[in-house]
């Protein structure tokens, strides 16, 4: 028992080892043993066993054993065994023992064990008459004399190893389902869930459990010891939707009707939550570009718009003339630069925003206001209508024959078009001249 002043190391032995052993700072402290027990036992024969009918006594022995260069000296005792909430075993400490503790003596409760050496220590065990049938655990405690730290504390080591009483009849058999605990591998993405169930052996005999979580059996111990707790664990796969993900609990054991435990853990979508966000994002980002194209189109109408004012603006131009045949009383040219640089942008937008349908009347202009538009002519050729291919035509051809045919723009237009364009213009007129 812990004091002020006092430390106190306590292992239950239970693992595959053969020894309990708790290592000092300094001093190892000793290892316990059974010295009668058999593989078959529970825990493989590494615990003290007794079958024993109601008033009836057994005896045993514990092997004692100082890994230490010293002798060390120990005091022995038994002692009830309980379980917490938890499952983890506690050793009653207090004075008054109700069960095993209360039915065991231990021959030498004090031995000194030499340095490197072992001692055989006896202890027997009286169960009462009016004993219940079934399993009763206890501890065999090994407690090491107090030793000085280099802190000013004092350290006391103990061992203990686990003993079990059983006592034939018609014992109780219970169990229940402590608690059912879920977790899941991510907490943003799950992709299943690990389910913990733990069960209790309410009653007085070991059994034998099966768990399944979902219809999926649950892996843990194969004998559930009488007042003890075991953990039983199984994996639910978790949907991509997310949402309540059913982990129905099925408990079954050689103690009557099984337990059901109906249980569910909703798990937020963020897979569905994340495609929804990104799905929206790409649909504003569409958005945003579909207003950005009309914004576009709509500078370049207003540009067309500005364009066509300023080309039927021009001096010299008649109402109702063609941009391409100014009247003969026309003045000298004026200055159109900035009108040919005006038209140049509009054309690189007209490209950029894939509306080559206006290309058209913008070579046009070009034309008039004396820029060089016989690449832009052939590239709205395609694409005008029948109403102003005629005009386009003219003014393609209006440029030198050579010229024209050495157009990279020329390969890229029908046959029939650029046979149109390429006929020498002599046999064009002669026709002409005869209708």
């Amino acid at each position: 028992m812990a004091a002020a002043g006092l430390a106190v190391l306590t292992t239950i032995a239970s693992g595959p080892g053969a020894w309990a052993q708790t290592p000092g700072p300094d001093l190892p402290s000793v290892a316990m043993a059974p010295t009668e027990s058999h593989t078959n036992d529970p825990n493989k024969g590494q615990w003290f066993v007794f079958q024993l009918q109601a008033g009836q006594s057994g005896r045993t022995k514990a092997s004692i054993a100082n890994p230490a260069d010293v002798a060390q000296t120990v005091s022995l005792s038994v002692r009830d065994l309980t379980f917490s909430p938890e499952g983890a075993p506690q050793i009653n400490d207090g004075p008054t023992q109700t069960d095993v503790g209360a039915w065991s003596t231990v021959g030498t409760p004090t031995v000194t064990v030499p340095a490197k050496g072992h001692v055989l220590v006896p202890f027997s065990v009286a169960v009462p008459t009016n004993a219940d049938p079934g399993d009763h655990s206890g501890v065999v405690v090994a407690t090491s004399r107090p030793e000085p730290t280099a802190g000013g504390q004092t350290l006391v080591k103990r061992v203990a190893v686990r003993l079990y009483v059983t006592v034939p009849g018609d014992a109780t058999r219970a169990f229940e389902v402590a608690s059912v605990r879920s977790s899941p591998d991510s907490a943003l993405f799950p992709r299943r869930e690990t389910v913990r169930v733990r069960l209790r052996n309410t009653g007085r005999i070991r059994l034998h459990p099966t768990v399944t979580v979902a219809g999926r059996a649950a892996v843990g111990a194969d004998t559930m010891i009488a007042q003890t707790y075991e953990d039983y664990y199984a994996q639910v796969p978790v949907g991509f939707a997310g949402g309540p993900v059913n982990e129905k609990v099925v408990a079954t054991t050689d103690a009557g009707p099984a337990r059901v435990v109906p249980h569910s853990q909703f798990v937020i979508p963020w897979g569905v939550i994340a495609a929804l966000l990104v799905g929206g994002f790409i649909l504003l980002g569409l958005a945003m570009l579909v207003r950005r194209r009309q914004r576009k189109l709509a500078a370049l109408h207003a540009d067309l718009r500005r364009l066509e004012q300023l080309v039927t603006q021009r001096p010299g131009m008649t109402q109702g003339r063609g941009v391409l045949d100014p009247p003969p009383d026309a003045p000298g040219p004026a200055d159109t630069s900035g009108e040919v640089r005006a038209i140049e942008t509009a054309i690189k937008r007209a490209r950029r925003t894939g509306h080559p349908e206006t290309l058209p009347e913008l070579a046009v202009a070009l034309r008039a206001a004396g820029g060089d538009a016989l690449d832009v002519l052939l590239e709205a050729l395609p694409d005008c209508g029948a109403d102003r291919r005629d005009e386009l035509v003219a003014a393609i051809r209006a440029h030198p024959e050579a010229r024209v045919g050495a157009s990279h723009r020329l390969r890229a237009l029908p046959p029939d078009l650029a046979a149109r364009l390429t006929a020498p213009r002599r046999a064009i007129r002669k026709s002409a001249s005869k209708t």
